[in-house]
């Protein structure tokens, strides 16, 4: 028996109510995907911010690291400056007594030149008068840009940097949100910078001392200025080995107290001899130049009052009794260097100043962790990321001595790293931008 027509057209409605329920399950499903996906792409913009920002902190620590080095090679610039300076403020002074010597003519251009030869007389005769004050202002100059400009700045670079990094990490990662950054928060749970720094008097062993000795080392200039001229013919029969000698000598140091000095001597030394002490030198002083505050006694033996002349008295009596010269195997100058001590330039300055290295010797590298957190439609997102700043040599370059010092070289860099998932709580902290809340 057939079901009629109307028995049909009832039973064709059930079937409505099973769409409608799979129709909202699947809107279900589709609105939990798209939660899902919203999710997912919320973290993955946090992810990226998050390691941007870390990025960019090693970025600023690195910077920080290059200038600090750039201020540190710029210092030992100063310092051979200033080393030069002092070096033709003795000159300038030595050039000014030689020419005041050849002028009264003692001793005579002819008597120098008759002993040493024409090239000996024609250096004695072109001396002429160099002023020194203008050295002395240029060195008291430099001396000033080094502490007051390029020191202050190492200081303030060295305090700062941190919270440089910290804001510049805030400000990338605010920039990855423009529609607004609250509820926005970046917590520092690791990092190396506090204590990496360690300063140091520039006159300590790890201090710009070497550094501004060795660069110094690569000028002819600043090195001994030593020479003798001996005389032709014997002088004396009591003295056969003896010739006359013309002796020019020249020094450039750094005091123990960082601060460059330099002389210059030249005399002439005539042989004598008598009963009472035989064969011995007699110093006649022809020019003399002495810049420095301190040290003196590295240029040689000398004291602070000597006679101008010796009419009245013995050079070997007034020498016996007043000093403990060698009249007869010193080498050095100390009649002319007694009258550069008496009349010297006082250039002044204070000293060397201090540097920067990492307080521990084999660290080349400095890190941070950091996590961020967003508050997303009532879920608190989160990710992690490190950033360092690292010290490499370019390929192919090679340092002269043992390992190399990392903040006088500005070869940092930075460069991602792994997150530590074990972290002391103790060094976590919390930076916030200006616009988030508590």
């Amino acid at each position: 028996m057939r079901p009629t027509r109307a028995a049909v057209t009832r039973q064709a409605g059930q079937a409505l109510a099973l769409g409608l329920a799979l129709m909202a399950l699947a809107g279900m499903a589709w609105l939990a995907l798209y939660g899902l996906g919203q999710r997912a792409g919320a973290r993955a913009q946090l992810l990226r911010a998050t390691d941007a920002a870390a990025y960019s902190g090693a970025v600023v620590q690195a910077r920080a690291l290059n200038l600090l080095a750039y201020i540190h090679r710029a210092q030992v610039g100063h310092q051979v400056a200033l080393a030069h300076l002092a070096s033709l403020a003795a000159w300038a002074r030595f050039a000014q007594t030689q020419a005041a010597r050849r002028t009264a003519q003692n001793p005579p251009v002819a008597l120098i030149g008759l002993l040493f030869g024409p090239r000996a007389a024609r250096g004695y005769g072109a001396a002429q008068d160099a002023p020194a004050g203008d050295l002395m202002q240029a060195y008291a100059a430099h001396d000033e840009l080094a502490h007051r400009v390029l020191q202050q700045a190492a200081d303030t670079l060295a305090r700062d940097a941190r919270a440089t990094r910290d804001a510049t990490m805030r400000a990338v990662l605010r920039a990855h949100y423009p529609q607004g950054d609250d509820g926005l928060t970046l917590e520092v749970l690791r990092d190396d910078w506090p204590g990496y720094l360690r300063r140091v008097t520039g006159t300590g062993a790890r201090g710009l001392r070497g550094w501004a000795q060795r660069a110094a080392g690569y000028f002819d200039f600043l090195q001994p200025r030593d020479f003798t001229r001996e005389g032709n013919w014997i002088v004396s029969p009591r003295c056969p080995t003896r010739r006359h000698e013309l002796r020019r000598r020249g020094v450039t140091w750094l005091d123990r107290d960082g601060r460059w000095g330099a002389s210059d001597t030249l005399s002439f030394h005539a042989v004598r001899s008598n009963r009472w002490i035989g064969c011995y030198f007699r110093e006649y002083a022809m020019g003399w130049g002495l810049a420095a505050d301190s040290g003196a006694t590295r240029a040689g033996p000398h004291v602070l009052r000597a006679p101008e002349d010796f009419s009245q008295q013995d050079f070997w009596r007034w020498v016996h009794r007043h000093t403990s010269w060698n009249l007869l195997g010193g080498r050095h100058n100390p009649l002319a260097l007694s009258y550069a001590a008496s009349r010297r330039l006082s250039p002044g300055g204070r000293g060397l100043p201090a540097v920067y290295e990492p307080a521990s010797s084999s660290e080349a590298a400095v890190g941070f962790e950091i996590r961020t957190q967003r508050r997303e439609e009532g879920i608190v997102l989160s990710a992690r990321a490190a950033g360092q700043s690292h010290f490499s040599l370019p390929p192919g370059t090679s340092v002269a001595r043992g390992r190399p010092d990392v903040l006088f070289l500005p070869y940092w860099q930075a460069r991602r790293a792994a997150a530590d998932a074990a972290l002391p709580m103790g060094v976590r902290r919390t930076v916030r931008g200006p616009e988030s809340r508590p």
